[in-house]
């Protein structure tokens, strides 16, 4: 029973802990999952102040002189240009493509209970959303919406959605890459699928949608991660004002956390109840070799050396390790997909079941064999010669 546990849960976490790394590792080469998210330390050229302050009709000293977030309010300056000119030289400069990408939090009240919406304009060429049904919106009032929070609040395709006091139309459902992990809300981080949902929107719907807007690049190398030198570089040039790299986006790299733990997990478990069940064994063949002296006795007279008696003892861990085997894998096929239906609830990833792994039957079937026996055997040995 114990033995047929542990490989349960070593072999349902593992093959879990599979079914998410090759989902997440092919699903974010195909969306193009972003590698970093940045924002470009806007210090602008003699020439750029010159036309700025022309266009504007602003004193190029208090051009100089005044925080940009200050200018942009009194003036009403667009600095996108000059801000996507400095990213576009550093994506030159590192290898990566990079979009500008403008998200909107809002929260709203229906029926007692608090949801939260995080409304994304929609990416071409980074963060790929990934339908599931229907498509994206082209209009203002139209939002594609994650599948499980659909569900559970009963939304189709065709729907009607109001949220704080406009009504939009359900045109998709779609998985959001760059929400793996989705955490809608800072202020309230835990995500609850029933609650909480990423939302595709346009321009002109993000531009209209109310809450709190946010605008920052995103990234995507163009040959792959670099060497860990040109990424300790990139955190060091000035000319980031802000950067995070690979397991920095926690949205995006939780996932791969969960993998390690899954495994850790399920490689303590099975080693763990691996060793008690051996334990169990010894003591049941001592016990029998104990009420069997005299047969022994009588066997050793007639000339059988302690290994060969052994050898009949040798049934006990083959049965049990065999029996344990089988039932525990066919448990534990049965048990992953209940898993993976769990963490569709953690992780906003379209999950592909996988079949069998045959390495880890070969495995969970030869490595307790190998184990029970030798130790039984080795076992009996030292009993044989100590007692008889």
């Amino acid at each position: 029973m114990l033995l047929s546990l542990s490989i349960a849960i070593f072999v349902g976490f593992n093959m879990n802990s599979d079914s998410i790394r090759n989902t997440s590792e092919s699903y974010r080469e195909n969306q193009q999952v972003a590698d970093l998210i940045f924002y470009p330390n806007l210090i602008l050229t003699e020439d750029e102040i010159k036309e700025i302050a022309t266009q504007y009709q602003i004193n190029p000293i208090e051009l100089t002189s005044m925080p940009f977030s200050e200018l942009i309010l009194k003036y009403n300056i667009d600095l996108k240009p000059y801000s996507e000119k400095r990213a576009a030289e550093l994506g030159k400069e590192y290898g990566f493509n990079f979009e500008l990408r403008k998200e909107v939090e809002t929260a709203f009240k229906k029926e007692g209970e608090t949801f939260n919406i995080k409304g994304i304009e929609i990416n071409k060429n980074i963060n790929i959303p990934y339908l599931m049904d229907g498509r994206l919106p082209e209009t203002g009032t139209e939002i594609t919406l994650t599948d499980l929070f659909a569900e559970a609040n009963n939304l189709t395709v065709g729907s009607k959605i109001e949220i704080n006091g406009v009504n939009y139309t359900v045109v998709g459902l779609a998985y959001a890459p760059n929400y793996i992990y989705p955490i809608i809300s800072m202020k309230s981080p835990l995500y609850d699928y029933k609650t909480k949902s990423a939302a595709y929107l346009t321009e002109e719907g993000i531009n209209t949608f109310k809450g709190d807007k946010v605008s920052f690049f995103i990234g995507h190398f163009i040959d792959g991660i670099p060497s860990t030198d040109v990424l300790k570089e990139m955190k060091n040039d000035e000319a980031f004002k802000f950067i995070a790299l690979g397991s920095e986006i926690i949205t995006i790299s939780s996932v791969d956390l969960e993998i390690k733990a899954d495994k850790v997990i399920s490689n303590v478990f099975v080693t763990f109840l691996l060793l008690i069940t051996a334990i169990i064994i010894v003591l049941i063949v001592r016990k029998r070799i104990n009420g069997e002296r005299k047969q022994i006795g009588v066997l050793k007279a007639l000339g059988y050396s302690p290994f060969k008696i052994a050898n009949s003892y040798l049934v006990y861990p083959i049965i049990i390790s065999i029996t344990g085997s089988v039932i525990g894998i066919i448990f534990g096929y049965l048990l992953y997909p209940y898993l993976l239906n769990f963490y569709r609830g953690y992780f906003n990833i379209p999950f592909v079941k996988e079949p069998l792994n045959i390495y880890y039957v070969i495995m969970v079937v030869s490595i307790p064999l190998i184990a029970l026996v030798l130790l039984t055997y080795l076992s009996c040995i030292q009993l044989i010669n100590k007692n008889l």
